[in-house]
């Protein structure tokens, strides 16, 4: 397969993001990969967006614009899945941005050259000033598995892990099929679509190379602190209990059972470590005792072959309570190691 031929459409969700969006266009019309289509999907944006989109989209022919009334980010991007022309797709933030100008040619290459339908890279974060904040860290997890070919459940355990950021990720059009993102959901709703996406028997692999700019936004939706993040992350456990049920071979049950369950302590940490998620806890207590209720059928569901903290068990209120105080406690622990 010649890779001049691999047409690669770009999807970048677009709202109020006037500051940064000629950056993240402007990374990628530098590209030294020229075969590919950008799909400006501008999601009822109040400022300049729009603007902004035009102009660029009057100087090259490969820029699309589709505009639609605010509706989220999940909803935005399967509006460009559902445009997209490419063999393979990647994901763009608006008002993040590609370092390398290589970028697609190192992606693309490797794909074409190991028949994958997934390839991701990595990333450093930036302030708004486009300082670095962090560099990559080494993880040895994932450079054990670097150019090297894996299954999905490997890919989603020691490479995607808790960094669900699908704009790292090259995929196959064909790979995603009909799959969309679930557009009732506004936080995790990456996590929720890899996690479906990678129940699929798929060829994988990451390079341990950083390609990508991910701007540290406090307007963004990850650092939104409402009602909705939190029940969003509990709702994660829902959903991984769900997928465990279809999965197709006893390691990938295994690994999304031990998911759903790690998932309601990881949102009962958010929920304990923060006051400002702390004080919404009331707004979502209905859920959160049905899925507390859950907890212990799952544990039990699941078998010995898991083993989780019996803490997790205690009633919502309790569980609650328990972790506040814990974290408390580590917390001064910590300090006062600091200053020994």
């Amino acid at each position: 397969m010649n890779k001049n031929n691999i047409l690669i459409s770009i999807i970048i969700p677009i709202y109020n993001a006037d500051k940064y969006l000629a950056k993240c266009i402007n990374s990628v019309i530098s590209q030294t990969y020229t075969s590919w289509e950008l799909l400006l999907i501008n999601d009822g944006s109040t400022d300049k967006s729009l603007e902004i989109c035009n102009s660029f989209a009057l100087k090259d022919s490969r820029i699309s614009i589709i505009n639609k009334s605010n509706s989220g980010v999940a909803d935005t991007r399967n509006k460009g899945l559902d445009q997209a022309k490419g063999d393979y797709i990647i994901f763009l933030d608006a008002d993040d941005y590609w370092i390398l100008n290589n970028s697609l040619n190192i992606l693309v290459n490797t794909a074409i050259e190991y028949k994958l339908d997934i390839v991701r890279g990595d990333y450093i974060k930036v302030d708004m000033l486009d300082n670095i904040i962090s560099h990559l860290i080494d993880n040895d997890a994932r450079k054990a598995y670097n150019k090297k070919i894996i299954s999905s459940i490997i890919f989603h355990q020691h490479i995607v892990n808790l960094e669900s950021y699908l704009w790292l990720s090259l995929i196959k059009k064909d790979a995603i099929g009909n799959l969309r993102f679930n557009d009732k959901w506004d936080f995790l709703e990456d996590m929720e679509f890899y996690s479906r996406l990678l129940l699929r028997p798929l060829s994988c692999m990451y390079l341990n190379i950083v390609f990508y700019a991910y701007r540290n936004n406090n307007n963004s939706i990850v650092n939104t602190k409402c009602s909705k993040n939190l029940l969003d992350s509990f709702r994660m456990s829902f959903a991984y209990h769900e997928y465990s049920i279809k999965a197709s071979d006893f390691y990938t049950k295994k690994y999304y059972q031990e998911k759903s369950i790690l998932q309601y302590y990881r949102s009962i940490q958010m929920l304990t470590e923060d006051n400002d998620y702390y004080h919404l806890k009331k707004l979502i207590t209905k859920e959160l005792s049905q899925l507390q209720k859950c907890i212990p059928k799952w544990i039990e569901e699941y078998g010995e072959s898991l083993i989780f903290d019996p803490c997790l068990q205690l009633p919502t209120k309790l569980s609650i309570e328990y972790w506040r105080i814990r974290n408390y406690y580590l917390k001064r622990y910590y300090q006062k190691m600091k200053h020994k």
